[in-house]
């Protein structure tokens, strides 16, 4: 049988104590002590966050949308308190593109940057513009024009709040020539 072992303490078995003691203290310290968003990028090894870890409002949010005309709309984005919306329609027998947006805040939608068939030129008829919290806006109404030539957007648009700004980098397209309509693009939230 087992005998019950009586001595002296060793000095192994102190140090042993005493090591385990501090390094549950220094844990239990920097759980209580770190104040919420503390802890800052040069604090993290590269590619150690994950998707996962981060709060939906910092992800970047991507969209995409390619559909004939006449077909239903369709939700592309629904995600960070961002909705659009999108469908290809016909005009005068041409695709159109319809694209509504929701916003999470009251700011600036700046849509001067939307450029007319590629040309980097401002679309006529766009600019600057207040946009409502959870109240759906035109964001995108094209259609090729009578020569059948496409019509195309691309970003960067600039959507401004109080708290700051976010970006949408995007490409719009309504083709006759592939009788479809496409859009696809990103997000940036602000930070």
């Amino acid at each position: 049988m087992y005998g019950r072992r009586v001595g002296k303490l060793s000095y192994s078995n102190v140090t042993a104590t005493i090591a385990l003691f501090v390094a549950l203290s220094a844990g239990a310290y920097a759980a209580v002590s770190l104040d919420n968003n503390s802890v800052k990028s040069k604090h993290i090894k590269d590619g150690q966050v994950k998707d996962k870890d981060l709060a939906e409002s910092a992800k970047i949010l991507d969209f995409s949308f390619a559909e004939i005309p006449d077909s239903p709309s369709q939700e592309i984005l629904d995600a960070g308190g961002y909705q659009l919306i999108a469908e290809c329609d016909t005009n005068n027998n041409r695709p159109e593109l319809n694209v509504n947006m929701q916003v999470p805040e009251t700011g600036t939608m700046d849509l001067a940057l939307l450029s007319d068939k590629g040309s980097g030129e401002p679309a006529p008829g766009l600019a600057s513009i207040p946009v409502v919290a959870d109240t759906p806006f035109a964001l995108i109404h094209f259609s090729s024009d009578t020569n059948g030539q496409s019509v195309i957007g691309a970003g960067p648009i600039t959507y401004s709040t109080e708290d700051g700004a976010a970006t949408m980098n995007m490409y719009a397209r309504a083709d006759d020539g592939i009788d479809a309509c496409t859009m696809n693009g990103t997000i940036t939230p602000a930070p």
